[in-house]
């Protein structure tokens, strides 16, 4: 093969001139961007190292000519200023002036006409010298402000315009004055007036210091600015210009090389007395302008601005120009240089073409080509390549031929691992499934073999997707296969489809999918694994159908149970509707009972007839106690019994349970003892009523059981936290004990320790399971020890927060040791009852204290009583609830309505007595609550409480009605709760 010629490579496959292209594009970027560079750094400088650039230098030498300019104008303003004010110092020194000022101060009341004449004519020659420079020469009396002589012979013996220009001049010392002021007449509309005062003079000429007038002089701005000529205008080029500004920044005059159109165009100066300096600042089409600024001071209170500007732009032009010639320049000088580099390139690589072409025609095959057909004769670096590249070519040859010997060999061994893997395919227990790019299978194991009834050598080329799949699925999968193998679709990793076997069974197929990548990327096809899970599948049908049915029953029997939730919760409202009933329909009749019978112990005196009134009395009092613990422990197991939180002293409390309890100890002779640890504090938040009742049932439980001795009560801190505090009460007595095997029923509602303790001592055993439910809601415990015949100790922990002594608040309820009025006087109290026995017994309590009260039985009554006697016609309501015609609580939220009574005390006094009737009471608009049966003193404490303090009256000595209101009645069983307050 050697020697021989393959086809030449069309002649667009290498593109020669490649090499010199790039070369000559990396030579052209470079030459621009260097010559780039030092344009800009030629015009800008480097900052870093302090080389200023040219347009730095030439906007220095641009701002330098305004200030020369700017500096020689302000030199010609102060010389010609200081001209005008010395032509007017020598005229108001003149004698001819004095002479006429005096002329003018005679009592004839004008000048003589030779002395006017000559200031005239003094005046005029001043005048006639500077014609181009003053406009007025006026000279007025400084006595009566008439104008003695003046240039314009009209204005001689008028009044002077200007008075607050003589008054500044009529002051001593004030010699002069200068400032600008409106002229119409003006060119620019204002002139510079110089004003001086013409002072007596002694016989040797000296001024005496009085003023005999004022010589006022209008000067001419333009005269003091001085003409620019052409010249001088053309240097500041065609957008330079003059401005002369006052100070309330209203120009004085301008000059431009090229005028403006409209002077309101001349940008003003900024506010500020005395700025001088260079500023870039913008003009009124918005243009950069370089100004500078000078101030000149003309007077005391008086200075110009002087402004010079040149639009930064036109200072620049030049440089501008200068930097597009030097750039034009540049490019030429690349272009050339890019063509001579160009040129070279082409040449150099003339042999490296010619080994490219013969490279391509190696790469297409032919194996043969050479570079030359001769060795090539010169030791250049072109030459060694060739000859290299000949040898290569030599041992390219070599190397195929024996590459070739190694892939027939390599593809027998390929073959050989192919069965090899094969046999380990088939060992597989699932079905494997290999299909190439056009869906047709390219590899399957025995197991798929099994599951699809035809033997491999039939299946290897067979479409997958028209000879396997259902029908309507065939298409479908085929589109989503095609999608794979594009990327346009994402493969699952797993999938379960339905396939048709050589018997035409359908079995469903549970894949995992992987693809199949060459290692260019490229998707050859996707590898399958697939298990038959028909008869899975079946089994699953038939649990998914018993779960349905399960769910069917789990669903009827939920639908059972909240049906009875529901009729639990009816029932439970229910049974809260015949509590409140029951203890509604108990406690009327046994406020009668317990009424009726205190009411005929004050009028009996056999002490026999006492004796039974006092024991039915008792027996009222223990059912009224017994209902209300039952309706106490319903609330608790219902777990409807809320608690209060309020602020309360805990010593207080003590001292109030010691009072309540020590008539009942000292019946029995016993010693009532009480000890309050000093770490415990005073101030707590919690339930106190509740706190009180748990004491109360401990200390009537230790009294009721203890025939002799003692009965004592301790507190103090068992735990305490950051926020709370938990307390150990210690109840202690000397009674009879309680045997061992007794003690764990102790705390069970209704049980005691024996039938025969229920037969001696009474009671329904409630008081300690109350206590036990009542320190269970408050997180605390309860416990007793106690031996027969030797005393038992109980005690209570109860967790309480920590308070501040400043929530206190007073407790408007007198104590039981607090004397109560005797008697009221002109006390007014309504009473709602529909009960004529109840009627009676509140009516027969108010009479001995001296009230005769008004009765209603229901609330229609009661209101017309009311509306028909006025706000003030009584002091205090006792209403009922549930009356007939009108209850209690309508009749209240009607009278709540009208603002006169506001303010009436309404207290609720009925049967209804539990927690949420007395919030209903409350919020009708009702003050407070009591409850029936109560107790005499409690009914009393109400009046004292609610009727007004100037028509309460006591005495020294307790009367009959007050003795028997202090009385105490013995309890038979536990204490209870007490009402809680609205």
């Amino acid at each position: 093969m050697h020697g021989t010629l393959s086809k030449d490579p069309p002649a667009d496959a290498f593109r020669g001139a490649g090499i010199a292209a790039r070369v000559a594009g990396i030579f052209g970027a470079l030459l621009v961007l260097v010559i780039g560079t030092m344009l800009l750094v030629w015009l800008h400088g480097l900052p870093l190292i302090g080389l200023q650039g040219a347009s730095e230098v030439h906007m220095t030498k641009a701002r330098q000519a305004l200030e020369l300019s700017a500096d020689g104008r302000v030199t010609q303003i102060e010389m010609a200023l200081l001209e005008r004010r010395g032509d007017i110092r020598l005229l108001s020194e003149s004698l001819v002036l004095a002479q006429a000022v005096n002329d003018g101060e005679m009592p004839a009341g004008r000048p003589a006409e030779s002395a006017s004449a000559a200031a005239r004519r003094q005046l005029l020659s001043l005048l006639t010298a500077y014609p181009d420079v003053y406009e007025h020469l006026t000279l007025v009396s400084a006595s009566n402000g008439q104008v003695l002589a003046a240039n314009d012979a009209d204005l001689q013996g008028l009044p002077f315009a200007d008075v607050a220009l003589l008054q500044r001049l009529s002051t001593p010392g004030v010699v002069e004055h200068i400032e600008t002021v409106v002229d119409p007449m003006a060119s620019n509309g204002r002139n510079l007036v110089v004003a001086r005062q013409v002072l007596e003079r002694d016989h040797t000429g000296l001024p005496t210091g009085r003023v005999l007038g004022i010589l006022v002089a209008t000067v001419s701005i333009h005269s003091i600015l001085g003409e620019f000529d052409r010249v001088e205008l053309r240097s500041l080029g065609n957008s330079g210009s003059v401005s002369l500004f006052d100070q309330q920044r209203r120009i004085l005059a301008a000059f431009r090389l090229v005028p403006l159109a409209d002077a309101r165009e001349v940008a003003r100066p900024p506010a500020g007395e005395g700025i001088e300096g260079s500023f870039i600042e913008a003009g009124a089409d918005g243009k950069a302008l370089l100004a500078v600024y000078r101030f000149v001071r003309i007077g005391a209170m008086e200075g110009w601005s002087l402004v010079v500007r040149r639009e930064r732009d036109e200072a620049l032009s030049e440089l501008s120009q200068r930097a597009w010639q030097l750039l034009w320049f540049g490019l030429l000088f690349s272009l050339a240089c890019l063509l001579l580099v160009t040129l070279a390139a082409r040449h150099l690589t003339r042999p490296i073409r010619s080994l490219a072409k013969v490279a391509q025609r190696l790469a297409d095959g032919d194996l043969g080509a050479r570079v030359f057909p001769h060795p090539i004769a010169g030791g250049d670096e072109v030459s060694a390549l060739a000859a290299t590249f000949n040898a290569m070519a030599v041992r390219i040859e070599a190397w195929h031929t024996t590459l070739a010997r190694e892939v027939e060999m390599r593809t027998r061994e390929l073959q050989d691992e192919k069965r090899i893997a094969q046999r380990y395919l088939d060992v597989a227990g699932v079905m494997l499934l290999v299909l190439d790019h056009s869906g047709r299978i390219a590899l399957i194991n025995r197991k798929g073999c099994e599951v699809l009834g035809w033997p491999e050598s039939q299946l290897l080329g067979v479409d997958w997707f028209g000879r396997f799949l259902p029908p309507p699925l065939q298409e479908q999968r085929r589109a989503l296969f095609n999608r794979l193998l594009t990327g346009d679709a994402v493969l699952p990793a797993r999938d379960e489809t339905t396939i048709i076997n050589a018997r035409g069974e359908e079995r469903l197929i549970d894949w995992r999918n992987i693809l199949l990548h060459a290692d260019d990327g490229y998707i050859q096809g996707v590898l399958s694994s697939g298990e038959d899970i028909t008869e899975r599948k079946q089994i699953e049908r038939q649990l998914h159908a018993q779960q349905s049915q399960l769910e069917v029953l789990v669903a009827r029997r939920t639908a059972d149970l909240t049906a009875a939730l529901a009729a639990a919760k009816v029932a439970d409202r229910a049974k809260d509707v015949f509590l409140a009933n029951v203890s509604h329909e108990l406690r009327t009749p046994l406020n009668a009972v317990i009424g009726l019978s205190e009411l005929a112990r004050r009028l009996g005196t056999d002490p026999r007839q006492r004796d039974y009134l006092d024991k039915i009395a008792n027996a009222g009092k223990t059912l009224c106690n017994l209902i209300n613990d039952l309706l106490d422990l319903s609330k608790i197991a219902a777990g409807r019994l809320n608690f209060a939180s309020e602020t309360f002293s805990l010593r207080d409390l003590v001292r109030r349970c010691h009072s309540v309890m020590a008539y009942k100890a000292t019946q029995k002779g016993l010693e009532l003892c009480e000890r309050v640890a000093n770490e415990v504090p005073d101030v707590l938040v919690g339930d106190p009523l509740r706190v009180e009742q748990i004491l109360l049932n401990l200390l009537s439980n230790a009294i009721k059981f203890t025939a002799a001795g003692r009965v004592a009560i301790g507190i103090g801190v068992c735990q305490r936290q950051a926020q709370r505090v938990c307390l150990e009460i210690i109840v202690e007595d000397t009674g009879i004990g309680i045997g061992e095997k007794d003690l764990g029923l102790l705390f069970e509602p209704f049980s005691q320790a024996d039938a025969t303790m229920s037969r001696r001592f009474g009671g329904s055993g409630l008081g300690l399971a109350i206590c036990r439910r009542l320190v269970t809601l408050m997180d605390g415990e309860i416990s007793v020890s106690s031996h027969l015949g030797a005393g038992s100790t109980f005690r209570a922990t109860l967790w309480l927060q920590l308070g501040n002594s400043g929530d206190l608040t007073a407790s408007t309820t007198p104590s039981d040791d607090e004397p109560l009025p005797s008697t009221y006087h002109d006390a007014r109290v309504l009473v709602v009852e529909d009960q004529p026995i109840n009627r009676e017994i509140a009516e027969a309590l108010l009479t001995e204290v001296g009230i005769t009260p008004s009765v209603a039985d229901n609330g229609r009554a009661a209101l017309d009583l009311l509306y028909a006697g006025g706000g003030q016609a009584f002091d205090l309501v006792l209403m009922d609830i549930q009356m007939p015609v009108m209850d209690g609580l309508t009749a209240t939220r009607e009278l709540r309505t009208h603002g006169e009574f506001r303010d009436l005390p309404i207290i609720a006094m009925t049967a209804h007595t539990m927690e949420h009737e007395k919030e209903v009471s409350r919020l009708a608009g009702m003050n407070d609550h009591i409850g029936k049966p109560f107790e005499t003193r409690a009914f009393y404490q109400l009046l004292a409480r609610w009727l007004p303090a100037a028509k309460q009256q006591f005495v020294a000595t307790l009367t009959p009605a007050a003795s028997a209101a202090t009385r105490h009645f013995p309890d038979d069983e536990t204490t209870t709760s007490p009402d809680r307050k609205s």
